[in-house]
């Protein structure tokens, strides 16, 4: 038994796919595949719409965190960048990071 990866990367404007794949066996008998597919966006659900920071009464921390979860529920890996602005009021942490397929990630919000 023999095989071979396919790896494709699609551009934004692709929605389906579908590349003839040519190979030869022993540089003699040639075989031709059709490879469709059809390409759906990568999407973080995040599990709230606002965050509430709250201090203890009897706190004396100058800062609050809330957990922010991302969610993914598609069937590959995505990479999520967290980009603030030079003297961003919240910090989060990790600010960058990969998802994977249908699992979620935690990150703080400071």
């Amino acid at each position: 038994m023999a095989s071979f990866e396919i790896v494709f990367i699609p551009t934004e404007q692709m929605s389906k796919m579908r590349i003839p794949i040519l190979y030869k066996i022993n540089k003699i008998h040639e075989f031709k595949i059709l490879v469709t597919g059809e390409i759906k966006p990568c999407e973080l659900k995040v599990d709230k719409s606002i965050l509430s920071f709250k201090f203890n009464e009897n706190s004396y921390d100058i800062t609050s965190t809330e957990i922010l979860k991302l969610k993914n529920q598609g069937n590959s890996d995505v990479n999520y960048n967290f980009i603030l602005t030079d003297n961003p009021v919240f910090d989060v942490k990790p600010r960058r990071g990969i998802v994977k397929s249908n699992t979620f990630s935690s990150v703080q919000v400071i």
